[in-house]
């Protein structure tokens, strides 16, 4: 959490405008926080990868959430680091039209997603003209994004917009492996304990896009 505190800068996302990244969408299921990583690559204006991650969450269930898990949901909400989407379960349009408000504001890359909770809104988003494509979260489509997100945290080349939140679910990562040594984010220890750590789904995700995508993989591994 060090090197992560070392990462974090107070670059504003406005600051960035114009700018080219690419995206990671962790949808959540019914009720639970969703989180959409925005992750630049170094470019003109640019010198590190630059994380910026915005969170969503059921605006009835915050309260709640607040008191049970003893987190302060509530007032990262009033803080603008969660947005209170309508109603008592995830509203996936919510998050659609801030894509697409996001989409006027930069040079979208193509934004990865999962597709089990994707539904519509990847339709949707399609039809508005913003390239999506799927990013699994097993070990084939993690392993790569999860070691080099990793490297560039330890090696302080990336800056990671300030988010509490953020943090807060950075202190709670591990990975699991299998056999081979292909590693991702473990949910499965955190998800019964009211710690979560979508966000860092996210980033991870967004990194693999961009590794998978990037025009010129040569000049990216100079830069790296």
């Amino acid at each position: 959490i060090e090197s992560w505190k070392d990462c974090t800068v107070q670059t504003s996302l406005e600051d960035l405008h114009g700018l080219s990244p690419y995206g990671g969408l962790d949808l959540s299921q019914v009720s639970d926080l969703s989180a959409l990583a925005l992750l630049f690559h170094p470019q003109d204006g640019l010198e590190k990868w630059t994380l910026w991650v915005q969170f969503y969450c059921p605006e009835e269930n915050i309260d709640t959430r607040s008191k049970r898990d003893r987190v302060p949901y509530d007032q990262w909400t009033a803080k603008g680091y969660i947005k209170a989407t309508p109603g008592n379960v995830t509203d996936y349009a919510y998050i659609e039209a801030d894509i697409i408000r996001l989409e006027k504001l930069f040079d979208l890359r193509p934004i990865g997603y999962d597709r089990t909770f994707s539904g519509a809104l990847i339709n949707n988003l399609t039809e508005a003209g913003i390239e999506v494509i799927q990013h699994g979260q097993g070990y084939m489509s993690m392993s790569a994004p999860s070691k080099e997100f990793e490297r560039l945290i330890l090696g302080q080349e990336i800056s990671i917009l300030e988010n509490p939140v953020l943090q807060w679910q950075a202190q709670h990562v591990s990975t699991v492996s299998d056999p081979a040594g292909n590693i991702k984010p473990d949910k499965s220890k955190v998800k019964e304990t009211g710690k979560r750590i979508d966000g860092i789904v996210a980033g991870v995700m967004a990194l693999g896009v961009a590794l998978a995508n990037e025009e010129d993989p040569e000049a990216m591994m100079e830069v790296w």
